[in-house]
């Protein structure tokens, strides 16, 4: 069996030429998987559990109960220097979760959304305790491929946005991202009734997001996805004809 490794693994061997594409073009769908899976796990209703360790990519094809020790002095370091790299005025932030995007392959964007979201989710751990859980609908050519839904507790909403079915969404071209108009076309969520007009504010991002629409009922894919690929919304403020006030 060890030879039959060493062999298959050996650069001459015909069979890397094809594995190899095949393995990065499956990671790549895997990490975006992996993206929205993680915001989905953090805000969903119920407690979040996180294997330590898996704060990063973990490529791996064992269960994590029996894997390798975990380097806590090394992540601990990653997460210090991923916390001063991010430490950067609401306006800038999208900019630099960008540059997470860009160098993707190394974990720092999986563990951006960790930190984020948890640090969010004790900031208004009341909300995540009790509030309640609305799917929302979603309209549009891309429709199939977003999920989102609402937690909210009193008059507070807060909005989660992932993509799924990535490598369909995306011609399975592992170059691209599900960002922008290229990706969404006209797919927006729709808002419930009953919700008061309002701005709202990415908290992965830093960027203000208007609802639009006849009855400013609609958040567009194109603009809540503009930049990272997983949106979490929290209401910036109300606003009456598109003008906000505190």
């Amino acid at each position: 069996m060890s030879q039959f490794v060493r062999r298959i693994l050996d650069e001459k061997n015909a069979f890397l030429e094809d594995f190899v594409p095949f393995q990065k073009k499956i990671a790549w769908f895997g990490m975006l998987n992996s993206l929205a899976q993680l915001l989905l796990k953090l805000t969903s209703p119920g407690i979040p559990d996180t294997y330590q360790g898996t704060e990063t990519w973990h490529f791996r094809l064992v269960d994590p109960d029996n894997r390798r020790p975990v380097d806590f002095h090394q992540r601990k370091e990653m997460l210090a220097e991923l916390q001063r790299f991010m430490s950067v005025a609401p306006a800038a932030l999208a900019e630099r979760a960008g540059q997470l995007l860009q160098t993707m392959t190394d974990g720092r964007v999986k563990m951006y959304v960790l930190w984020k979201t948890l640090a969010f989710r004790r900031l208004h751990s009341e909300l995540f305790e009790r509030g309640s859980y609305l799917p929302l609908t979603v309209k549009g050519r891309k429709k199939d491929h977003l999920c989102a839904f609402m937690r909210i507790l009193a008059e507070h909403p807060v909005i989660v946005v992932v993509p799924r079915l990535s490598a369909r969404l995306l011609g399975n071209d592992e170059s691209r991202l599900p960002l922008g108009p290229e990706a969404w076309s006209n797919t927006a969520i729709v808002l419930p009734g009953n919700l008061p007009p309002q701005s709202y504010t990415n908290v992965l991002t830093g960027e203000e997001i208007l609802p639009s629409g006849p009855d400013n009922n609609r958040l567009a894919a194109a603009e809540l996805l503009r930049s990272f690929p997983v949106c979490l919304l929290d209401k910036t403020s109300e606003f009456e004809t598109g003008v906000c006030h505190d």
